[in-house]
């Protein structure tokens, strides 16, 4: 199986990790948006729940930055804790090959545990936009190293009143990062804040009957 997943470009520790995850092949966000991404190109993904977005960024961030840095190269920024803890949860899953390390940063749980979780090191931090502000404002969060920036269900952090503190964390990334954006729905909202965060994003977008 790992070869239907090495032949669209996925590293093959990141490819075995699928493997065990009882992975079979890839969906069609990932077949699509994968071999963009790991040639360092912005994109904006149109790709519902259920497609393996999360497969097909995480197979992108685990195959472009290092692992077991001390301060993270990978941000992800998804609207909801539950969210925040599924991408940490697949992510560490995805990387038990390769060694990276990701952490789920939101809202609603202990501060100080976050805390001493970012202080030990982390590759990648899953987060939501308010709790991730609020690291950054209290010197616990780095983000100058940042390589990657993904915007997971863009949509619904719009909705959510998150655009103001989407637009603060992007500005505090370097601008030689390379940024994903994945959303439901590629409202004109979403549409602006790609043109504004990405360096000539391609656009991908799969059919909604694509959900496994």
């Amino acid at each position: 199986m790992i070869s239907k997943f090495t032949d669209i470009g996925i590293p093959d520790d990141v490819a075995k990790a699928m493997d065990d995850m009882g992975w079979e092949e890839p969906t069609p966000i990932q077949v699509q948006s994968v071999p963009l991404g790991l040639k360092g190109i912005d994109m904006f993904a149109q790709a519902q729940t259920g497609t393996g977005k999360t497969g097909a960024y995480g197979s992108i961030i685990l195959g472009r930055i290092p692992s077991k840095q001390k301060v993270p190269t990978a941000i992800v920024l998804v609207p909801t804790r539950e969210l925040a803890n599924q991408v940490s949860d697949e992510l560490e899953k995805l990387s038990k090959y390769s060694g990276h390390v990701c952490l789920p940063i939101y809202g609603g749980a202990s501060i100080e545990g976050q805390i001493k979780k970012l202080q030990k090191g982390c590759d990648i931090v899953a987060g939501t936009p308010g709790r991730v502000r609020d690291m950054i404002a209290r010197g616990v969060l780095n983000l100058s190293e940042i390589q990657m920036m993904v915007l997971d269900e863009a949509d619904r952090m719009l909705d959510m009143g998150f655009m103001e503190d989407m637009e603060t964390i992007i500005s505090l990334t370097p601008t030689t990062r390379q940024t994903l954006l994945y959303s439901a729905t590629l409202s004109k909202e979403v549409r602006d804040i790609a043109k504004r965060s990405m360096r000539e994003p391609v656009e991908v977008s799969v059919s909604h009957d694509n959900v496994v």
